[in-house]
């Protein structure tokens, strides 16, 4: 069956998960959790193809030129847009939610 929305990511997305299993795996010497996180947050992001809108348009006091959309997946934020017209989820960045997240988006 084929899937409503396409998944792509940004080229920035696509390192940031690099640098958190990076960091998890050899930093904190946790190789099986960096591969737990990382299949959550795949899983997570393949839900999107069928549900892009199941979570919230992320809201700063600030606007953003983007309207982001948040999916919180365990200790790890992944912002994604819905390109309607192309019927396409665009994860841009996958960020450690504790971080200051206004200096990345």
């Amino acid at each position: 069956m084929k899937k409503p929305y396409e998944i792509t990511y940004l080229p920035v997305a696509r390192a940031d998960l690099f640098d958190l299993m990076l960091y998890i795996a050899e930093h904190l010497h946790a190789p099986e959790s960096a591969l737990r996180i990382a299949d959550a947050i795949d899983v997570s992001v393949e839900r999107l193809a069928t549900f892009p809108y199941a979570y919230p348009v992320y809201r700063l006091i600030r606007p953003l030129a983007t309207e982001y959309r948040l999916l919180p997946v365990e200790n790890f934020n992944v912002f994604y847009t819905v390109l309607e017209e192309e019927k396409t989820v665009e994860i841009h960045r996958i960020l450690y939610a504790k971080m200051d997240l206004i200096k990345k988006l």
